[in-house]
């Protein structure tokens, strides 16, 4: 399970890190995450027996995930990119509706149905973020 998530964790800041912008980084993070939940490996070991064995990933994992997330978020308010909030409280509720739709993606035949359902919903979201111009 750990090596996993140090595997998740790579990917997920390889994507930030080439991203053409902070946004940019942040947004597609968040949707290959959520395209994770497809992948065969991951499906399995992350989403379904750490679920029936753990409750779900270690409270280390879920606070790395929080923290990391929170940097980003801090970041982009500091931009002017993401309305001001408290960046700990936005970066919890956001990883929490990940990590569930993650869950809900994984459980079901439909899962790339799924997937591009929760997309869409993953959009309308991240846009309530953006500062109004």
């Amino acid at each position: 399970m750990e090596q996993i998530d140090t595997e998740m964790d790579q990917r997920l800041q390889a994507i930030s890190d080439t991203a053409e912008d902070a946004w940019e980084g942040f947004r597609s993070r968040c949707r290959a995450y959520l395209e994770m939940a497809l992948e065969p490996e991951i499906q399995r070991i992350v989403l379904r027996d750490a679920m029936a064995v753990l409750g779900g990933a270690s409270p280390d994992s879920q606070r790395h995930c929080v923290e990391s997330m929170q940097r980003l978020l801090d970041n982009l308010m500091r931009q002017g990119v993401v309305d001001e909030a408290d960046p700990q409280a936005l970066a919890s509720l956001i990883y929490g509706s990940l990590a569930e739709a993650a869950f809900w993606i994984a459980d079901g035949e439909d899962g790339n149905a799924r997937l591009a359902r929760g997309m869409v919903a993953l959009d309308l979201l991240l846009r309530g973020l953006l500062v109004k111009r």
